[in-house]
């Protein structure tokens, strides 16, 4: 127990020192379906729509089990969260540790789903590697969310661009009437845009042409005519 104690203790530390990683203490308040409500009273908060890791104690102990969690509510001292990846879910009482990267915070994005994207949470390789596993998402939100948040602040990596055109080829014939699905693939095509790279256009002007989307063509349009 006092070697747990100690582990924790030195982690957090550490990761305050290297990473300027605020760690707020909360409490599960409440879990249902894929939801959980945890209490946590700070001047500082996540937004919706946010990712960041957070650590819930295991009964009996110290030890912390940390995943990646989805914002989906905040009212006053409560979040409201949705795991990104399938796992155990935890207990109504349990302690949780929310973890907040203030160093790479920035202003707070508008984002046109209601939501808002805000400061960036999250390291960015993890931020990155969530996100693009979610443009793969059957949620056609999250999806969106996605995409905005690679475009925002990670559309000249590499990485994220051969991403963006995968998911971009993968989806774009798909859904034409879901008007969250047509953004998400509108945003990819401003991925590939910005990305200065002419090997994308005949991925842009194979949407263009064939999509059965108005909105999505227009984009990868507009995108492909940048790469000229």
């Amino acid at each position: 127990m006092l070697v747990r104690t100690i582990f924790t203790a030195l982690m957090f530390s550490s990761v305050a020192a290297f990473a300027q990683v605020v760690a707020l203490p909360g409490t599960v308040v409440g879990v249902e379906e894929n939801k959980v409500s945890v209490e946590v009273c700070s001047y500082e908060a996540p937004r919706v729509h946010d990712l960041l890791e957070i650590g819930f104690k295991k009964n009996q102990g110290n030890e912390l089990t940390i995943g990646v969690w989805r914002v989906v509510e905040v009212s006053n001292c409560f979040l409201r969260i949705a795991p990104v990846c399938e796992g155990s879910m935890p207990a109504v009482g349990q302690g949780a540790t929310v973890f907040l990267n203030t160093s790479m915070t920035a202003p707070p994005v508008t984002v046109q789903s209601g939501g808002e994207v805000g400061p960036r949470l999250l390291d960015p390789a993890i931020e990155i590697e969530t996100s693009i596993r979610l443009l793969n998402s059957g949620n056609s939100r999250e999806k969106q969310t996605a995409a905005k948040v690679l475009y925002r602040h990670y559309r000249y990596e590499p990485l994220v661009q051969k991403s963006a055109e995968a998911a971009l080829l993968e989806g774009f014939m798909l859904s034409p009437s879901d008007a969250y699905h047509v953004d998400a693939m509108s945003w990819l095509c401003n991925i590939l845009g910005a990305s200065g790279d002419p090997s994308y256009k005949p991925t842009l002007a194979e949407v263009e042409k064939t999509t059965p989307a108005y909105k999505l063509s227009r984009y990868a349009g507009k995108n492909l005519r940048r790469l000229r």
